[in-house]
């Protein structure tokens, strides 16, 4: 809490916002400490991110040479290609089809792009 006064009170959210709450409330309705959100590292997605999902494909060639050109993906990319083309190499599967082994989808590297780090390191 940062001030309380006789009509509202002042609170210092985890990411140094600052929200004014009617005393009446504290008192009315319960509230919820996040003081785990702040200790985990996490972060509350503010806005939902609709997909289309008839957008999401695998990344071809040239999707691949579009997505290089990114600095903040080139480390991400080139990690992520070795790691399938190691996959590939080693269950030796018939690459012709689509739908055998593993590939990379433009969804895939949208968590990268959109949030500025890995997927796995997002806080779900």
């Amino acid at each position: 809490m940062i001030d309380v006064s006789l009509t509202t009170v002042k609170v210092q959210n985890f990411d140094k916002t600052v929200v004014s709450i009617p005393a009446s409330k504290l008192i009315t309705e319960s509230c919820r400490n996040w003081r785990g959100m702040k200790d985990s590292g996490g972060r509350p997605i503010k806005r939902p991110t609709h997909i289309d999902m008839r957008s999401i494909r695998f990344a071809d060639e040239g999707l691949l040479e579009k997505f290089q050109r990114f600095d903040m993906l080139k480390g991400y990319l080139q990690s992520r290609l070795d790691e399938v083309n190691a996959h590939n190499q080693t269950v030796n599967t018939d690459l012709s089809e689509l739908v055998n082994g593993r590939r990379l989808t433009n969804i895939g590297t949208f968590p990268r792009l959109y949030y500025g780090v890995p997927k796995k390191t997002l806080r779900r």
